[in-house]
Parts: structure tokens; sequence; C-alpha cells
């Protein structure tokens, strides 16, 4: 299994506009992804952080570098694709 992972940093006062779109409209496309498990995002009021585990690497990579910033929400600060070492 390998994770995509994901951190934004919410531009001023766009946190509940990115919660929103997050799950209107983030969640419901990355569910219907090829080979999703599981998937996981929280956060504060300044950043907010995505962990999406799918069955391969190219599943999760595929996915990450679709990912882009909504420039007047959120801005992009890190991505990366990581194999899974457990969970629990």
């Amino acid at each position: 299994m390998y994770a995509s992972y994901l951190q934004v940093h919410f531009n001023p006062g766009k946190k509940s506009a990115a919660i929103q779109l997050l799950n209107d409209e983030i969640i419901p496309q990355v569910k219907q992804a090829p080979g999703f498990i599981k998937g996981i995002w929280v956060g504060n009021d300044e950043l907010g952080h995505g962990v999406v585990v799918f069955e391969a690497r190219e599943q999760a990579a595929q996915v990450t570098q679709a990912m882009q910033s909504v420039s007047d929400v959120y801005d992009i600060v890190t991505t990366g694709v990581y194999e899974v070492h457990g969970e629990a």
C-alpha cells in the first residue's frame, strides 16, 4: 500500500471554504479513484493535511500529481507519495 500526502496552507479567512470544498468535491472524487482504500484529512486554523491510502504506488502518485492549489482558498505547501509501513 502507498499513501498520498498533502499539506495545504489556508488563505486568511478561507478555512471554512476549504473544508467545504474538501467535503463537497475533493473527497467524493478521491473516493472514486482507482485503488482507493481510505483517507483522512486533519488540520488547524492555518494548515490542512491529507493522507490517502491506495493499493499501488502509481495510483497514489496519480492522485498526488492531480492536486492543485485553489488560489483563492488554499495553497499547496508540500506533497509526497510514501510506502505504508504499518497501520492500526
